[in-house]
């Protein structure tokens, strides 16, 4: 007798993120804002989803240099638990994206894996 046991959130596991952090707004420990301005699309690495996300200082619009690249990277076993509990990404991805730019030291954020 052969028994097949199908597991569907598996496929959650290995699907790329469909939302994004572009147009999100934050602020820094200053008060100044920040808008995320572009970000590729999320691609598999390291395993975990990754994405490169532009940030721009409000305050200079016109100045390209006030715009910092950071990587934001996202583990299956983070959109898993997300899903589990009804946490919306976008808005919690936002929330940990504004505490690590407040946090980033010299200018460099570095790179952010969500949890």
């Amino acid at each position: 007798m052969i028994v097949s046991l199908t597991d569907l959130s598996g496929s959650y596991l290995t699907s790329r993120p469909d939302w994004t952090l572009t147009g999100a707004t934050i602020t820094t420990r200053e008060g100044a804002r920040a808008r995320v301005e572009e970000e590729s699309p999320f691609h598999w690495t390291e395993l975990a989803w990754q994405t490169e996300v532009s940030i721009r200082l409000e305050a200079a619009l016109d100045a390209p240099f006030n715009i910092v690249r950071m990587i934001v990277r996202v583990t299956p076993d983070t959109l898993r638990r997300w899903k589990q509990v009804s946490i919306d990404p976008v808005i919690e991805a936002c929330a940990q994206l504004q505490d690590h730019w407040r946090s980033a030291r010299g200018g460099d954020p570095g790179t952010l894996t969500l949890l």
